[in-house]
């Protein structure tokens, strides 16, 4: 039960001040502990940070799964249009895990950077949005480089969201609306 209180406080304080102001310290203090006893679940800062992250990435991968069940009926714009409105679900409704995914993308610990580089490509998210544009133009000529291109300006518009969602006191679900149809209108020329 401490492990996972001890995770919890990290990832508040980690989205909160960044990796490298939080200290084992603060993370006792949070949840109320010793500083030593942290030692009897995991052996180090960077440990707790890559336990949290491990377990962020098997959530959102899980999710994406769920969503990817979900949407195979949809024709293309509508599938795309569904991973956008579930993605902003997701982290506008969690504020500190919508920091921390920000961290992890942006700006991980420069002690960390090498183990941390974050590639979407890795992830269930892109695998999905990959899956579904090939399966969606099967029957029209479309190459790997124009693929890449749709995939990268979509990776683009979530870590776009990501930041209105944590930055802009002003995101609204109407301003993404608008960039969603400007979005869309570049593929169907594109895929056209």
């Amino acid at each position: 039960m401490t492990g996972k209180k001890i995770k919890e406080a990290s990832l508040e304080l980690i989205a909160e001040r960044g990796y490298c102001q939080t200290t084992l310290s603060l993370i006792a203090k949070r949840v109320g502990i010793k500083k030593p006893s942290i030692y009897s679940h995991f052996q180090s800062k960077e440990e707790i940070f890559f336990s949290i992250l491990e377990d962020e990435i098997k959530k959102l991968n899980a999710y994406m799964e769920n969503i990817y069940n979900d949407i195979e009926k949809y024709e293309l714009e509508e599938m795309l249009y569904i991973i956008i409105y579930r993605f902003v679900d997701y982290f506008n409704n969690n504020i500190i895990l919508a920091k921390f995914w920000s961290l992890v993308m942006y700006f991980p610990p420069y002690s960390l950077e090498k183990e941390v580089k974050f590639d979407i490509t890795k992830y269930k998210i892109y695998e999905c949005i990959y899956m579904n544009i090939k399966e969606k133009t099967k029957n029209k000529e479309i190459d790997e480089e124009k693929m890449q291109n749709i995939m990268y300006a979509y990776e683009l518009i979530l870590r776009g969201i990501l930041t209105m969602i944590i930055h802009d006191g002003n995101f609204t679900i109407e301003k993404l609306d608008q960039i969603i149809k400007l979005y869309f209108n570049g593929i169907n020329k594109e895929v056209s």
